[in-house]
């Protein structure tokens, strides 16, 4: 392979079947990625799931390709508006992110809601009704260093008019995990030829993929169902049943001491941070 600014580099994306972008980041205080079927309340996950990943660098990709942050679509339903992550998720073959370093814990944060929109209408009139409290979960890690991956198809990404130098820029510009408040700072990207493969990993993947000790069951939305970059337009969203290598005492989440192994994953020829992360667990 040949090296370009530190990390291999690809002579064209349409003679590979599979690439990936990994990335090192870290989290300036750590985020907020409410769990599965929370509405204005609900806990926050662990780590980043498949969506945040992807939305993460599609983020960095909408604005290098002046992708609006809406799609509109009309299907026998009726008008349908998507995240523009969609467009980018239609590539992916597999996506996930793991903790190297620092300490996890979730919580809990006090917000105040507008309700005016969801009170009857004749409840409209009454003041008391129209503010309430409630409990916002939120990822405590600061300065926690997390490694990202996604595995793209190349062909795929081709046709969507990406290209090396755009995956470069874009896992280098990466500054945020959900909410725009859950700042980021990338310690290290590149892009990588990946192949199909097995060995060890921090990463999360589908249950059963991963054998070893301290494996945590997480849920998720699926990247590949329309209804996960729907935001709450609709319902219905599929969701991955994901297994996490991290050690849990109460609230706090740690790297485990050994990673485990992924017996069904992508591998990568990166070294340094980077090579710390390990094979990319398959998801679907």
């Amino acid at each position: 392979m040949e090296c370009r600014g530190g990390y291999p580099g690809l002579k064209g994306l349409e003679a590979m079947p599979a690439v990936a972008v990994v990335a090192v980041v870290e989290a300036v205080w750590g985020w907020s990625v409410r769990v599965p079927g929370a509405s204005v309340g609900g806990g926050s996950l662990p780590l980043p799931p498949p969506t945040t990943v992807i939305g993460s660098l599609a983020y960095s990709l909408a604005r290098l390709l002046g992708w609006p942050e809406t799609l509109y679509e009309t299907d026998t339903v009726g008008v349908a508006a998507y995240s523009s992550a969609r467009r980018l998720a239609s590539a992916v073959l597999s996506a996930s992110a793991g903790l190297l370093e620092g300490r996890v814990v979730t919580a809990y944060d006090v917000v105040r809601t507008v309700n005016i929109p969801f009170i009857r209408p004749e409840n409209r009139r009454d003041t008391s009704q129209w503010l309430s409290v409630n409990a916002f979960g939120v990822t405590i890690a600061p300065r926690a260093r997390l490694c990202m991956a996604i595995v793209f198809d190349g062909e795929r990404l081709e046709s969507l008019g990406i290209n090396e130098s755009l995956l470069e820029k874009a896992a280098w510009s990466i500054s945020r995990l959900g909410s725009k408040e859950g700042l980021v700072s990338v310690v290290e990207a590149g892009v990588f030829r990946a192949e199909r493969g097995a060995g060890p990993t921090r990463l999360y993947g589908r249950r059963g993929v991963l054998q070893g000790e301290h494996i945590v069951a997480l849920r998720a939305w699926s990247p590949w169902s329309d209804e996960s970059w729907m935001g709450l337009q609709r319902r219905g969203a599929e969701l991955l049943e994901l297994e996490a290598p991290l050690r849990i005492t109460g609230p706090v989440y740690e790297p485990t001491p050994e990673p485990p192994v992924a017996i069904e994953g992508w591998r990568v020829e990166a070294s340094g941070l980077l090579g710390e992360c390990g094979t990319i667990p398959v998801l679907a």
